[in-house]
């Protein structure tokens, strides 16, 4: 696991929870209003400006991810290896790795690493955890997954990039319906076979590299 060393934890304590999900114990954050709330006295205190790029996001179980872990469920990938991008909890990660897959579970935030410890530990899994950017990422998995990911505009690009740039075999993107999900996929389109689809209330997104397919 690779990790940034620039965690907040040190400077304020999280309040978290245990949640029931999918089979799964989820430690998460308590309540993410009281969290950003906390985020902001301390930057009255500290003036560290990098805390408006680490909201504590990650740290919620958001329906997409829920839904995406129950998408998974249903339909077991068959790929030997498994990335999930933007993984906040990593709650479909940890659902794969229990099912016996290969995962490697990534994001930016450096809390990430505190939350990713314990719900691998208390679930009995073993998976991986690489913390980074999208630029810096390179993709070598036959499967790439994410949930509710495009939370500004300037990520439409950047996740595309990452396609293009990438050796994968399929994707499956879920969104909630965000302001940016359809610019995306019309995005995607372009280079990619596509295939949409709603499953438990959110947007699916399937990519593969088969051209000659017809998007749907």
């Amino acid at each position: 696991m690779s990790s940034s060393g620039n965690s907040l934890i040190s400077r304020f304590p999280y309040e978290t929870k245990w949640n029931d999900v999918c089979g799964l114990k989820i430690l998460s954050l308590r309540d993410l209003n009281e969290t950003i709330d906390l985020y902001f006295k301390d930057y009255e205190d500290s003036r560290d400006e990098r805390l408006f790029d680490l909201c504590p996001y990650f740290g919620v179980v958001w329906p997409s991810s829920v839904a995406l872990t129950k998408y998974l469920e249903k339909n077991m990938p068959q790929e030997t290896t498994i990335l999930e991008i933007g993984c906040g909890l990593a709650i479909p990660s940890i659902y794969l790795a229990k099912n016996g897959k290969s995962v490697t579970a990534m994001d930016f935030h450096p809390d990430v690493p505190f939350f990713f410890e314990k719900n691998k530990h208390q679930n009995a899994v073993e998976l991986r955890l690489e913390i980074g950017s999208w630029q810096s990422l390179q993709v070598k998995h036959d499967l790439m997954i994410g949930s509710d990911i495009l939370y500004d505009r300037n990520q439409v690009d950047q996740l595309i990039q990452l396609l293009q740039k990438g050796n994968w075999k399929r994707v499956i993107f879920v969104d909630p319906g965000r302001s940016y999900w359809e610019r995306f996929v019309q995005e995607v389109k372009k280079y990619f076979s596509v295939r949409e689809f709603l499953f438990e209330s959110c947007f699916f997104c399937e990519v593969t590299t088969d051209v000659s397919a017809q998007n749907v």
